[in-house]
């Protein structure tokens, strides 16, 4: 696995290091942002189950908003890894 990225946690639990790594990665390596993305959504779920009523009627939106992304993201993680599988067979054919 890559070394460079900690392990999905909640947002709050993260380190001043792990916000750095984040920053830094996210936004070239997509398991990076993946993870980064991941913490946020979770942070937000949290906030919506213990805020109010307002704050919850406003969080709900950008939750659907982030889940779909980051539903996005999995799904070219996941195509990109069966692309280069692929690519890597392939090349043992010939």
């Amino acid at each position: 696995m890559d070394d460079h990225v900690p392990q999905p946690k909640i947002w709050e639990d993260w380190t001043e290091e792990d916000h750095m790594k984040f920053r830094m990665f996210s936004s070239h390596c997509p398991m990076c942002r993946y993870k980064y993305e991941y913490g946020m959504l979770q942070s937000l779920i949290h906030s919506a189950e213990v805020g109010d009523d307002a704050a919850k009627l406003a969080i709900v939106p950008v939750i659907a908003q982030k889940s779909t992304m980051l539903l996005e993201l999995g799904v070219f993680i996941a195509s990109s890894v069966d692309d280069a599988n692929r690519e890597a067979g392939s090349r043992g054919h010939n």
